[in-house]
């Protein structure tokens, strides 16, 4: 609370994180990347309330060198990081001049090696933050073969006189419009597979479906489906949306019988009255016959909102 805030200000926008990823499910990686950001972070405003900020800037030459001339000189590699740990805390002169730097003892062995850590970081390009507000539009490209968008922001503070700046973060994930098809969260008699340019569906067999875990359906009028035909079918198939299970609630339907169209398709479904909340999602392909031998392509669906 002491620092303030983004709108009254007090705020160091240096010390704020944004960072939008396009993801098919959570990924431990990229959390573990916020977490390197939150400790940098930590280290630099170590820094920052410390004495040594008396003698050193972070991009100009002061009475001591700039962090980044220190950045320059020294790899990042465990070797490096122990000197410069044990240089902080001895201190001494000859290396960048006869001018001495103070011992630092009262530094902690966990605050070292985020100080440490943030100095050795200023020569890497890291990567840059959003603004603390504004507006984020996800284009088709930008999602990829992914169906969520994760936005995590993280903040360290200043810190006080004797303690260490504590860091936070926070993610939401928000889940496209588009589901494409890899993003199912299981299958049963159905395969995903290149073709032509996409990432398609195909049955396996004469009935099967795929699932796509935690859709909430309020608020959605209809369901665009798009497919293709790699040949013209000779009996069809049916295309059945269902909540929760292949035998739960059944919300829409569509036919596709003897088609004679474009390669490349699309259909609009509309749904029935659907469960509110987030519900399993199912779309189950049936041939119309089992002497059906020629293969529908399933690309992707698409939430349509009520106006």
């Amino acid at each position: 609370k002491e620092d303030g805030s983004t709108e009254k200000g007090g705020i160091d926008k240096k010390s704020v994180y944004v960072k939008v990823d396009y993801i098919n499910g959570p990924d431990k990686a990229q959390t573990v990347g916020h977490q390197v950001m939150s400790a940098l972070m930590e280290g630099r405003n170590l820094v920052a309330n410390s004495d040594c900020k008396a003698c050193h800037k972070e991009a100009e030459k002061s009475i001591g060198p700039a962090f980044q001339m220190i950045a320059a000189k020294y790899e990042d590699n465990a070797k490096n990081k122990t000197y410069l740990i044990n240089k902080i805390i001895k201190g001494g002169s000859g290396v960048w001049g006869e001018v001495p730097m103070s011992a630092h003892p009262g530094f902690k062995e966990d605050e070292l090696s985020l100080i440490v850590d943030w100095i050795l970081s200023l020569k890497k390009k890291n990567q840059p933050t959003l603004p603390a507000k504004g507006s984020i539009v996800a284009t088709e490209e930008n999602m990829g073969t992914g169906s969520l968008m994760q936005i995590t922001a993280a903040y360290t503070d200043k810190g006080r006189p004797g303690i260490k700046p504590l860091s936070s973060s926070g993610s939401i994930t928000l889940r496209s419009a588009l589901f494409n098809m890899p993003s199912n969260t299981g299958t049963t008699r159905v395969d995903v597979k290149n073709w032509r340019e996409h990432r398609a569906a195909f049955l396996n067999g004469d009935e099967g479906w795929l699932e796509f875990d935690k859709t909430n359906l309020d608020d959605i009028k209809s369901i665009e489906l798009s497919y293709g035909i790699p040949q013209q079918l000779d009996k069809g198939y049916v295309l059945t949306l269902y909540q929760d299970s292949p035998t739960g609630l059944k919300i829409g339907e569509l036919k596709l019988e003897k088609l004679t169209g474009s390669i490349l398709s699309k259909s609009e479904l509309m749904l029935n009255q659907v469960l509110p909340g987030e519900h399993k999602l199912i779309v189950k392909i049936t041939k119309v016959d089992k002497a059906e031998s020629n293969r529908l392509a399933l690309l992707y669906l698409k939430l349509i909102q009520r106006n």
